[in-house]
C-alpha cells in the first residue's frame, strides 16, 4: 500500500513542476512574465484633464448628478479613471486623499 506522499499522482504533478521550473534562468522569468503582463494590461488612453464631465459620454442620470453638485471638471483621477471604466475594463488607481 503506497503511502500519501508517494502516491501516483503525486509523483507526476512532482516531475511536472520539476520539467516546467527546471532550466530556467532570471533572463527568461523575466521576459517571460513581462510577456504575460504585456498580454493582459494595456495602455491607459491618453489624458486630456481639460475635458468636461458633459464631453465625456456619460448617461444623462450621471451628467443629471454631476451638474446638480454643481461639479463641471473631474478631477484628475476621475480623468484617468472614467474613460477606462467606460470602456469596461478593470482599473486599480491611486491619488491623493480627498482629491476625488
Amino acid at each position: 500500500m503506497s503511502s500519501w506522499r508517494s502516491s501516483p499522482t503525486r509523483r507526476r504533478r512532482r516531475r511536472r513542476w520539476k520539467e516546467e521550473t527546471s532550466g530556467r534562468n532570471g533572463e527568461e522569468t523575466v521576459e517571460s512574465s513581462t510577456a504575460e503582463k504585456n498580454k493582459f494590461f494595456t495602455e491607459a488612453p491618453e489624458q486630456d484633464l481639460n475635458r468636461k464631465f458633459s464631453e465625456m459620454n456619460l448617461s444623462r442620470p450621471l451628467l443629471k448628478g454631476v451638474a446638480a453638485l454643481g461639479f463641471a471638471h473631474p478631477t484628475p483621477i476621475q480623468a484617468a479613471a472614467i474613460p477606462l471604466a467606460l470602456l469596461g475594463k478593470d482599473l486599480c488607481a491611486c491619488a491623493v486623499t480627498g482629491s476625488g
